[in-house]
């Protein structure tokens, strides 16, 4: 018996499955049976999947699923996108009476001609748990009625991008704004990061409030010009920030960024993909539901 069975046939798919599950069996239905756009995906992720179904059409992905499941017991199947293989799938598992988990959930178009489209409505309107990137796909959630949970964590693809970028191990720190000008706000914000290297290019108006270096792992560092800012932005592995140029630079660029401003008027947008932990919330919501059934 597996807890969690997730199931994927195509690379936007793959690309977001779930690793390190206990009791968690990986499917490949076989929708993408080309090696092009199949094989080299999983290889590319480190994957080999454990059932692989080999089937194209709808019938004989539902037909393949569903005996699985009756075969495997399982407890939940997490749904990954809004492909002929996650509405079968969906559908399959709806007919054997086990709770669905769905991904990427609330990103609609209302275009009804698009089959994923219909797809992805369709498959939220029948899952338990779903999974939204943002608050905005929560709404959509909402005013579509759906009666699964839903639960705001972030964008899997984002946590995948960020996984593979290059960076240096260094957090960048830039801190200016009338409310952040005082010793106990920087020194609590330094003690945080103590662990990490830290490069503060140091504001004229936040030297006052800076005594003697008390963290070795602290670079105080002279204001930079434009360019260099970027290349400090681009290489930081996180960036604490309460300029609003520096953090939408920074997520122009894919960067982590923490807002340390009391209002940001685009702290949606820079939250809208999450903070590169979306797979860990996931993850530990599916572990937790599992126990409840």
């Amino acid at each position: 018996m597996s807890d969690i069975i997730s199931i994927c046939g195509t690379r936007p798919e793959v690309l977001r499955v779930i690793k390190d599950l206990p009791s968690h069996l990986i499917v490949n239905t076989g929708q993408h049976y080309d090696d092009n756009m199949d094989k080299i995906f999983w290889e590319e992720q480190g994957i080999k999947p454990d059932v692989n179904i080999g089937a194209k059409s709808f019938s004989e992905i539902y037909d393949g699923i569903s005996s699985l499941l009756k075969e495997k017991k399982t407890k939940i199947v997490v749904i990954y996108g809004d492909t002929r293989s996650s509405f079968a799938s969906a559908l399959a598992a709806k007919d054997n009476d086990i709770k669905i988990a769905h991904l990427e959930v609330g990103v609609y178009g209302y275009d009804m001609e698009v089959p994923e489209e219909r797809n992805r409505i369709m498959i939220d309107h029948i899952s338990d748990y779903l999974f939204a990137i943002n608050n905005r796909c929560k709404e959509n959630l909402i005013k579509e009625n759906v009666q699964g949970e839903i639960f705001v964590v972030g964008d899997m693809l984002y946590d995948r991008y960020l996984q593979k970028r290059r960076h240096q191990d260094y957090i960048l720190i830039t801190i200016h704004r009338k409310e952040n000008q005082n010793a106990k706000f920087l020194m609590k914000l330094f003690k945080e990061y103590a662990n990490d290297d830290m490069i503060f290019p140091i504001h004229p108006v936040m030297k006052q409030f800076i005594g003697k270096n008390l963290y070795k792992k602290l670079e105080i560092i002279e204001p930079v010009e434009h360019k260099e800012m970027l290349d400090l932005i681009k290489n930081a592995k996180l960036v604490v920030s309460d300029s609003g140029g520096v953090i939408r630079e920074a997520f122009f660029m894919g960067v982590p960024v923490r807002t340390m401003m009391k209002v940001y008027p685009m702290q949606e947008e820079i939250e809208c993909f999450g903070n590169g932990d979306a797979e860990t919330k996931i993850k530990n919501i599916l572990l937790e539901k599992c126990k409840q059934i």
